[in-house]
């Protein structure tokens, strides 16, 4: 069983359990975390990341085994790949397949945030600025 930092054992009503930026930063194990496809298995660095069904973020750093320890952040600006099927406008949101955690316009897939640019439709990678953010499953991503 994965490793959970956030478990209230031993702890008391009001004491802080998050590490900085007021929990922007979250930390969980990395089997735990769906990432992009690697030959060894783990997380890299800077990969968007998805925990859950709808924790999403940035990977810290890389690990090296499987029980590692992840920070990724949740919230900022970050240049990532995004997969445009169709020309997607500036303020467009972004979702993460839950499988392969491929950024997408796949609105079937979990929300991830929106990108600061234009993306003409290519079907394959392309760079852009992506504000990341977490959306509440089920609410409206029009």
């Amino acid at each position: 069983m994965p490793q959970n930092v956030y478990d209230p054992t031993g702890h008391a009503a009001g004491e802080e359990c998050s590490s900085t930026y007021e929990g922007r930063h979250l930390t969980f194990e990395e089997s735990q975390l769906i990432h992009p496809s690697h030959t060894d298995g783990l997380v890299d660095s800077k990969d968007p990341v998805l925990v859950g069904d709808n924790i999403v973020g940035v990977a810290f750093k890389g690990a090296a085994a499987a029980t590692d320890l992840i920070a990724i952040d949740t919230e900022g600006i970050f240049f990532l790949n995004v997969v445009a099927t169709s020309a997607m406008n500036q303020g467009a949101v972004v979702f993460i397949d839950p499988t392969t955690a491929i950024l997408s316009d796949d609105s079937t897939d979990v929300v991830f945030g929106t990108i600061l640019s234009a993306l003409g439709q290519s079907g394959t990678a392309q760079l852009v600025a992506v504000k990341v953010h977490s959306h509440p499953v089920g609410a409206d991503t029009t």
